[in-house]
């Protein structure tokens, strides 16, 4: 390998770099928030923008951490009860194509005593 060629690769390395670093400095903590809250699932289902409306219209408390992401993403925590009649596909717990590609998440919390917060 010459010279010339490692110093290209250590410059592509650092613009990736870079890029990586605004994208997380300029979204104002928008991923963290986001992972934070997949963080909290046990559980994560893709539903339609109908199905948020229609569990948040049942009481189940919205979440705007994904709100800041680009195309936003709407989250409702919902029961593990009400999780099991849902008609949707149940997401992989990781970032993966089909988490990502989801603009609409129903997520079931780590539930100590059973409860999901209801908004009020």
């Amino acid at each position: 390998m010459n010279h010339a060629r490692r110093v290209k690769e250590i410059r592509a390395r650092a613009r990736v770099q870079r890029w990586g670093y605004r994208q997380r400095a300029l979204s104002r903590g928008a991923w963290d928030r986001f992972r934070i809250a997949l963080a909290l699932a046990r559980d994560a289902y893709a539903i339609d923008a109908r199905m948020h409306a229609m569990l948040v219209g049942e009481g189940f408390r919205s979440d705007d951490a994904g709100n800041g992401l680009e195309p936003a993403r709407q989250i409702v925590w919902i029961s593990e009860a009400r999780a099991r009649t849902l008609a949707a596909p149940k997401l992989a717990m990781r970032f993966d194509a089909a988490m990502l590609a989801s603009t609409c998440l129903a997520l079931v919390p780590f539930a100590i005593d059973g409860r999901v917060p209801r908004s009020s």
